[in-house]
């Protein structure tokens, strides 16, 4: 971002490393690509189609550019001409309207410097965001409680350098 200042944005796609094998059972596993298939074959439904996504910094790890965002007037707006897509698609789309793009930090590139704990919010305030699958709640949960007790985690706490 430093160097190329249409560069408004730089971030992780996604903080998950799969398997070739993995992500092929995925995809022949997609149940919401075969809902669609059916709305559209069976139904007639022509606006039954998955959202075009482009590859961009996720809204949970990303750095924006302030400039063009205030400039613009950009923002989140869910509910917009956007629904549909994650936040920081949102703020990609809007950037590339205005002859922006964005740099895409690879994922196992990022995971050298974060750990991804899915559903965190829920696995620290699990009486506010419960999750609606009991293992995923778990899974989640045990994430934290793996981390907050690692020696990294417990050094961070201590040092009272990052306080200021």
């Amino acid at each position: 971002m430093q160097s190329d200042p249409m560069c408004a944005a730089s971030g992780a796609w996604k903080l998950e490393l799969r398997s070739p094998l993995n992500e092929f059972l995925r995809k022949i596993t997609d149940t919401k690509k075969a809902q669609l298939w059916f709305k559209r074959t069976f139904l007639g439904d022509k606006k039954a189609r998955q959202l075009a996504r482009e590859l961009c910094p996720r809204d949970y790890c990303a750095l924006y550019r302030s400039e063009p965002i205030r400039k613009f007037g950009l923002h989140f707006d869910s509910a917009g001409r956007y629904a549909g897509y994650t936040a920081g698609e949102q703020m990609y789309y809007q950037l590339k309207e205005h002859g922006y793009h964005a740099s895409v930090i690879g994922t196992a590139e990022m995971m050298k410097y974060m750990v991804h704990l899915a559903h965190a919010t829920a696995g620290l305030r699990p009486k506010e965001r419960k999750l609606g699958h009991v293992r995923a709640q778990l899974k989640a949960e045990y994430k934290i409680r793996k981390l907050f007790n690692s020696d990294l985690a417990k050094e961070l706490m201590e040092d009272t350098s990052l306080d200021k």
